[in-house]
């Protein structure tokens, strides 16, 4: 479902954001995930406060995604990875913990994806359902090869 709305959202926003000068961004981390396509600025102020796994998941992606590598920008990756590691380490044992080891972060998608696995199999980082859903902003910046 987040994913649906997310892309509603995202072609919504899209379409207003430029040409409405009372358009006014939320101040949500939902909302946020929704217009990072349409404002990725303002986005970024409100994903910035990451108090759960989940939102440093999605404030780390969108990281990734929608600004330039940088020594600051990879820095703050890595840190937010470092803090998921640490919830998921605290979880022990779950399905799947043999098959996904966490890696430390060199820029590339690949090594996002077992931080991603580890989060979402372990529990730490969910939405509604059971595992992490990326935010459609970021697959939409950074699409699969």
């Amino acid at each position: 479902m987040r994913g649906i709305c997310c892309a509603a959202a995202v072609v919504f926003f899209a379409a207003i954001a430029p040409s409405q000068a009372w358009y006014k961004p939320s101040k949500t981390h939902e909302a946020a995930v929704a217009e990072m396509m349409a404002n990725p600025d303002g986005a970024e102020d409100v994903l910035r406060d990451t108090p759960t796994a989940m939102e440093k998941l999605d404030y780390l992606l969108f990281l990734h995604a929608f600004r330039p590598p940088s020594v600051p920008r990879d820095a703050t990756i890595r840190r937010l990875l470092e803090e998921i590691k640490r919830e998921v380490d605290a979880k022990g044992d779950y399905w799947g913990k043999s098959d996904f080891s966490m890696r430390t972060y060199d820029g590339t998608d690949a090594s996002l994806i077992p931080s991603i696995q580890a989060a979402s199999l372990s529990g730490v980082a969910e939405f509604e359902n059971p595992g992490y859903t990326i935010p459609c902003g970021v697959l939409k910046k950074r699409p699969a090869d």
